[in-house]
């Protein structure tokens, strides 16, 4: 299991951060087969609005790539969108994955 995250040079709180470290640890233990997760934020600087601040999570689940970003006016308010995005496909996820197999093969001795 590997979580990496990138934060900006600045203008991104000490306190954002621990929050991140644990939403991306119980992201981790939500499936036991998450491999990887990404966190990555950064501020949009050809946009001219106030919803320059992007948080964008990457994960590695199960053989599947999860993307998905949230782009405000704070970097703490992306940051919940974004894992609240990942938190529902992760979910969903592990559902698929307790289902039985759509297909049941069975072997006859003859």
């Amino acid at each position: 299991m590997t979580i990496e995250m990138h934060t900006p040079c600045s203008g991104l709180p000490e306190i954002i951060v621990q929050r991140a470290k644990q939403a991306m640890l119980k992201l981790a233990r939500l499936h036991a087969a998450t491999a990887r997760i990404h966190c990555c934020w950064r501020e949009d600087a050809a946009l001219a609005t106030k919803e320059n601040k992007i948080c964008e999570i990457r994960a590695d689940v199960d053989g599947e790539h999860i993307f998905t970003h949230a782009r405000t006016d704070d970097y703490g308010t992306a940051l919940e969108e974004a894992v609240r995005h990942v938190w529902q496909q992760i979910t969903q996820l592990a559902a698929k994955s307790r289902e039985l197999p759509d297909l049941v093969t069975t072997t006859v001795r003859v």
